[in-house]
Parts: C-alpha cells; structure tokens; sequence
C-alpha cells in the first residue's frame, strides 16, 4: 500500500500551519502528525514507468492517454516527474513536484505545470490552480499530487477497518475550496503501510465529488506494488483508471 503514496506525490507549496500544539484538539495533533508523516514518504529507489491513463466518460465513450512517469531521489530531496501525451482531444503536459524534508521541519516542496500554452515555461502552481484535469482524465493535478495533505486543517477522526486493513480515518479540509474544487478530503490510510487504500473528496454543499482507490496489486520478490489506480467522479459518472506497465514499489 505505501507504493500508493510513493506514486502520488503531495504538492508542498507552503509548511503545515504552525498554531501552538495547547491550541489543537487530540484528533487535529493527531491529523497534522499523520498528514506531515505522509507527505515525508520518500520513494524507495529512482525509477521510470510507463503508464495509460485509461478514461470512460459519462457517456460510456472510452479513450487512452499515454503517461510516463519519472522518480529521481537524491537524498535528501526527490523528484517525481509526469509526463502526459498530447491527443486529439488534450493537449501534451508535463508536471514535477520537487520535495525535500528533514528531521526538525514540516517537508517543503514546489510543483510545477509546463503546457504548450505556457511558451516552455514551468509555472508554480496555487492550491487552487492543481484542481485541473490531467489529460482530460479525472485525475486532477491535485489528485496525484496530494495537495490535500498540506491544507492546515487536519484531524484524525476515528480507527475503522477498509478493505480488510486497519486504517486512521484522516480528514483534511480546504481552507480556501475554489470553484468546483474540493473542500474537504476523508482518506483511510493503512495503520501499518502508511498508504492510502481509499479516498473520498467533497466538493460544493459536502457533496461527494470523487472516490480514489488502488485497483490491483502484483506480488513481486515477495512484495505487494500497485498496478491500477483508479479516481471516479460521482457527479459526472465518469472514471479513470492509472495503469501501470510494470508493478511500482
């Protein structure tokens, strides 16, 4: 399950709210702890992975969009790196996010988006802005990204079990939700992985937006790496399935 995180990677543009501890109630210590635990995950090794973001609209229409996704870790900081394919219906993108931690401070990062209409330039992305499409799929530059992990409302509601895996109920709330953006993300994360097994975001008037869960795992050298990833939006009817060409630590 941690290969989950490893391969959605949290946009870091600003540190965790640093309120005084007295101030916070057990469930919000709790929640900003596991947020800032999270978002710390380094990948295990440098990697590069083909993919397809496989789509079916509202409609029924199906269509595929080719991925490429890099990781360089260089210690202390990392790098994860997407490229999408341009198609007859998007155009091509490629985004980074840029992270670096240490033992005394919340993990710092920068995520960037270059797109054929940015003349070649990498543009430095507010929360608000990484809730766009990646290819025209459902996968949002804030859903690979984990944005959510670094908005400063954060509680650990409960302990429940989620596919068979005992989980922290994590709820993490948009300061600032933009139009047709999140306002609030509830994820069941693994007590024992650290990764997120499912996640429901809620946009306008707490309604559910999109519901993420990993599809398929293979057993390699005796380990469980992800292979499918899948993000449904539940007002639209459409989803989006992330499949990898080779199962991911």
């Amino acid at each position: 399950m941690r290969a989950v995180l490893l391969l959605t990677v949290a946009l870091l543009s600003q540190l965790v709210c640093s309120a005084p501890a007295a101030e916070l109630t057990e469930s919000q210590r709790q929640g900003r702890e596991l947020a800032r635990e999270l978002a710390s995950l380094r990948p295990l090794n440098s990697s590069t992975n083909p993919g397809v973001l496989k789509i079916r609209d509202g409609k029924g229409r199906r269509r595929e969009v080719p991925i490429l996704i890099e990781t360089i870790r260089n210690d202390p900081s990392w790098e994860s790196r997407y490229h999408i394919a341009a198609t007859t219906n998007s155009a091509a993108q490629f985004f980074s996010v840029q992270r670096a931690v240490d033992s005394t401070s919340a993990p710092s990062a920068k995520l960037f988006l270059q797109t054929a209409d940015t003349a070649g330039r990498a543009l430095s992305l507010t929360t608000g802005a990484a809730m766009q499409p990646l290819g025209g799929s459902d996968f949002w530059l804030a859903d690979l990204s984990l944005v959510f992990l670094d908005w400063p409302e954060q509680r650990v509601l409960k302990k429940e079990l989620r596919r068979g895996e005992s989980c922290n109920v994590l709820e993490s709330v948009n300061p600032q939700p933009g139009a047709g953006g999140y306002t609030r993300v509830v994820s069941w994360v693994d007590i024992d992985t650290g990764g997120i097994v499912h996640a429901d975001a809620y946009g306008a008037d707490n309604k559910l937006l999109k519901v993420f869960e990993p599809k398929r795992f293979e057993k390699v050298n005796g380990r469980w790496q992800v292979k499918e990833l899948e993000i449904r939006n539940e007002q639209t009817d459409s989803r989006t399935t992330l499949v990898f060409d080779r199962a991911v630590e």
